[in-house]
C-alpha cells in the first residue's frame, strides 16, 4: 500500500499532465469522421467540467482524467475503429497507463494482434505490456526477499532492479528489433527505472546479472520472441526504423470486436456500438514519416537519424512514446 505522501506525489504527477491529454488521431482518417470529432469534443468538455468541480483536489482531477481517457478510447471504438491498431491508438493507451494509476487490462483492441491490418510498424502494446509486467515482477521480487543477511538483502534488491531494467529494454529490442529503441521509450525507461542512476547503477548490472538469474527471481521471459535478459553493452545493434502505420486507413474493413461490445475499468462498464463506415475521403496513398531522431544511453537505448516510409495512412507520424514508470519510481523512492 502506498503511503499518503507517495499517493499525493503520484496524483500530483498525473494531475499535472492530464490537461494535455489528446488522442493524436486525426478525424479525417476515421471510419466516421463527424462522429469521432463530436465524440472527442464531448469527452473533452465533460472532463473539463468534471475538473472544474474538483476545486483543486488532485485525486478528483486524476479521476476526471481517467474517465476522459476511457471516453477517448470509446470514441475510437465507436467511430474510428479502423485506427484501433495504429501507432496513435497505442500511444493513447500508453498515456492512459501513465496518467491513470487505476488503469487495468484488458483494453479494447490492445495490444494489437501480430501483423494487424493498419497496424503500427512496432507493436507498442506488446512493448508496454512487457514493461508493465517487469514493474510487477520487480515489486514481487523485492517483496519476496526473505534473507536474514543485510548484505544479501541489499544484493538481491539490486538484482531485482537490474532484472527489471533489463526486462524492459530486452523486450523492446526483441519485440521490435528494426525500430529505433528511443522511439519505443528505451532511454526514458532506463532513466526512470534506475531513478536516473540514483537507485540502480545500470553500468554495474553486468556483474550482478552474472550472479543472479532473472528467471530464478521470478521474471518471465521479456518477450514472446526471446528469453534473453540483456546486460549493459551486450545488446544487439539498434534498429533504424521510426514508427509508422503499415497499412491504409481502409485496411481494416469492419470493427475488430463486432458492432457491439462491452468492456470495464474499475467499477464502470461501457457498452460500445460501432458506427458503419461513413468516410468517402480517405485514400490509401499516404506515407508515414518521421525524422526518427533520438539519443542513446548507457549502451542500451540509441538512435540514428532516419526516415521510413510505407503503405501507411494519410497521417504523418512523429511519435516518441513515453513509458514513464511512475509507480516503480515512487516505490524505489520509498525504499531508497
Amino acid at each position: 500500500m502506498l503511503s499518503g505522501t507517495i499517493l499525493l506525489l503520484l496524483t500530483a504527477l498525473g494531475a499535472a499532465n492530464i490537461a494535455f491529454a489528446q488522442t493524436n488521431i486525426t478525424a479525417n482518417a476515421c471510419a466516421d469522421p463527424s462522429a469521432f470529432t463530436s465524440c472527442t469534443t464531448q469527452a473533452l468538455t465533460a472532463s473539463t467540467g468534471c475538473m472544474n468541480l474538483c476545486a483543486g483536489n488532485k485525486i478528483c482531477v486524476l479521476g476526471c482524467g481517467c474517465a476522459m481517457y476511457q471516453s477517448y478510447m470509446n470514441c475510437v471504438a465507436e467511430s474510428c475503429w479502423n485506427q484501433a491498431y495504429s501507432c496513435e491508438y497505442d500511444e493513447l493507451v500508453a498515456e492512459y497507463f501513465l496518467e491513470c494509476p487505476t488503469a487495468t487490462e484488458p483494453i479494447p483492441y490492445w495490444p494489437a494482434p501480430d501483423n494487424a491490418p493498419a497496424g503500427c510498424s512496432c507493436n507498442l502494446g506488446k512493448v508496454l505490456q512487457s514493461v508493465l509486467n517487469a514493474q510487477k515482477e520487480y515489486n514481487s521480487c523485492i517483496t519476496n526477499n526473505t534473507s536474514t543477511s543485510v548484505i544479501e538483502l541489499s544484493n538481491k534488491d539490486t538484482a531485482c532492479g537490474c532484472c527489471e531494467v533489463s526486462a524492459g529494454l530486452s523486450a523492446m529490442y526483441e519485440t521490435c528489433p528494426d525500430t529505433i529503441p528511443a522511439k519505443m521509450g528505451a532511454d526514458l525507461w532506463l532513466n526512470t527505472a534506475t531513478l536516473y542512476g540514483a537507485v540502480i547503477d545500470w553500468d554495474t548490472c553486468g556483474s550482478v546479472l552474472d550472479n543472479y538469474k532473472c528467471p530464478n527471481l521470478g521474471f518471465a521471459p521479456p518477450s514472446s520472441n526471446s528469453s534473453t535478459f540483456y546486460k549493459p553493452n551486450s545488446f544487439p545493434a539498434n534498429g533504424t526504423q521510426t514508427l509508422y502505420n503499415t497499412g491504409a486507413a481502409t485496411a481494416l474493413t469492419a470493427p475488430p470486436s463486432g458492432s457491439v461490445f462491452s468492456w470495464s475499468q474499475s467499477s464502470v462498464t461501457y457498452t460500445v456500438t460501432a458506427s458503419p463506415w461513413k468516410n468517402n475521403e480517405v485514400k490509401a496513398t499516404g506515407t508515414g514519416e518521421s525524422d526518427g531522431s533520438g539519443t542513446g544511453t548507457a549502451g542500451a537505448a540509441g538512435a540514428s537519424k532516419t526516415s521510413s516510409t510505407g503503405a501507411a495512412t494519410s497521417l504523418k507520424q512523429s511519435v516518441s512514446v513515453v513509458w514513464l514508470p511512475v509507480l516503480t519510481v515512487l516505490a524505489k523512492i520509498m525504499i531508497a
